[in-house]
């Protein structure tokens, strides 16, 4: 990743053309890269870094609050198929936080599968899309989705609610066995983290900031197998609206 500066101090405030080449070389093994109109304003290579006055919101700028267990925007009709973090600089303080999905349902009872495949439960726009100005909203799902031989979860622990007694238990239950599933990385300088975002649930655990340049910085990118037939700019940024 080459020589890296001081960790900005907000999320638009450089750019690495050097380093979104290596990236650009890595996803291009996986699919396209894509952002959306309504999240850090359509970019693609996104800087990851604490922010003052975020530090207790559930957004990837958060640092001192526990970001859930989570897929990535789990309300939206358009969600990546992987997410990639890219780690400029660490923090052996500050824990990515994970569970693959094939781990979690070997914990859960055979009715619990079903009834997640239900729309039963609800959640709820990211509040790194409600901070930009879109409008929130509820949205009922399923939380297991697709085929026995190729299913995928959606899921997000700070937003999603079960709308019936069936529900409340089956998600109880999920949550139990997510949180009995999860590991743990502190990612290091150079290290790239390429989450399968329909097989795996990922948070952060909270740390402290320093705001002196040194703090934790990763560079995230999302990534489609295939672009949805959306408005895409130069074949990788997809602008999909609510």
């Amino acid at each position: 990743i080459g020589e890296i500066p001081a960790t900005p101090k907000s999320d638009k405030e450089v750019q690495l053309p050097e380093v979104e080449k290596t990236m650009r070389e890595y996803v291009a093994h996986y699919g396209s890269p894509f952002g959306y109109i309504q999240e850090q304003g359509n970019t693609v290579f996104q800087q990851i870094v604490p922010v003052k006055n975020l530090e207790s919101v559930q957004i990837s700028s958060s640092s001192v609050t526990e970001l859930d267990l989570h897929t990535e925007t789990a309300f939206h009709p358009y969600p990546p198929d992987y997410v990639f973090l890219l780690c400029l600089r660490g923090d052996p303080k500050a824990f990515t936080t994970y569970a693959n999905l094939d781990v979690v349902l070997k914990k859960l009872s055979e009715t619990t599968r079903k009834v997640l495949r239900q729309p039963w439960f609800t959640t709820r726009i990211d509040e790194s899309f409600v901070l930009k100005g879109q409008q929130d909203k509820s949205f009922d799902i399923s939380i297991l989705q697709g085929d026995n031989q190729n299913t995928r979860i959606v899921y997000d622990k700070f937003f999603m609610r079960a709308s019936s007694t069936a529900g409340r238990k089956a998600l109880e239950e999920l949550n139990q066995s997510i949180k009995s599933s999860v590991k743990k990385v502190a990612l290091k300088s150079g290290e790239l983290m390429i989450i399968d975002n329909r097989k795996t649930v990922h948070g952060r655990l909270p740390f402290t900031p320093r705001y002196d340049g040194t703090d934790r910085w990763l560079m995230r990118t999302l990534v489609m197998k295939q672009l949805p037939p959306s408005k895409n700019m130069s074949g990788e940024i997809v602008t999909t609206v609510l």
